[in-house]
């Protein structure tokens, strides 16, 4: 949820960003697929390594929570395609960003992206 708050909140005026009513359908997806949360949690931690943790790249990812699991498969097959060496294995870094930033825009289509 701090990832949704950081990404789709809007500042409470303290520099804190928090969700508020208007974001509660984006999350409504995200709360009701609770049991993807490790797979939503492996979409983020990817995302933020590219350095495309922001509403652009996240609201559809929040409101299509239950292709969570498709999207973890795409994002990890994408990760041994396009990924950089890194200490025996692959990691997204920002040169992967504008690639990726259109798959996470879509995860309402996660699935056929398989």
């Amino acid at each position: 949820m701090q990832v949704a708050a950081k990404a789709l909140g809007t500042d409470d005026g303290s520099g804190t960003k928090k969700l508020g009513s208007e974001q509660a359908s984006v999350m409504a997806s995200t709360l009701q697929n609770a049991d993807k949360a490790d797979s939503m949690k492996s979409v983020m931690d990817d995302a933020a390594s590219m350095g495309i943790q922001d509403g652009t790249n996240l609201t559809s990812v929040f409101q299509n929570a239950d292709q969570a699991d498709n999207l973890k498969d795409v994002m990890s097959v994408a990760k041994e395609s396009l990924g950089t060496d890194h200490e025996g294995g692959k990691i997204f870094d920002s040169s992967q960003a504008s690639i990726l930033a259109s798959t996470l825009q879509n995860a309402d289509k996660a699935d056929s992206m398989k």
